[in-house]
């Protein structure tokens, strides 16, 4: 279950890498502050995302 979930966390933090570095780039003051905010709070929304999945399959 858990090797799991890493993966997939794994796998979608890496897709979302490049699509950030972009925006920051555009926008270098808020690529310090915003930029790393945002980042960490969409990965943490879509991990708790990935655990609700896994949790119904398990089921």
């Amino acid at each position: 279950m858990k090797g799991g979930t890493v993966r997939v966390a794994k796998g979608k933090s890496g897709f979302n890498g490049p699509q950030q570095g972009r925006g920051g780039l555009g926008s270098n003051k808020n690529a310090g502050f915003g930029g790393q905010s945002m980042a960490k709070k969409s990965l943490v929304s879509r991990l708790k995302q990935v655990e609700e999945k896994t949790d119904k399959k398990a089921e």
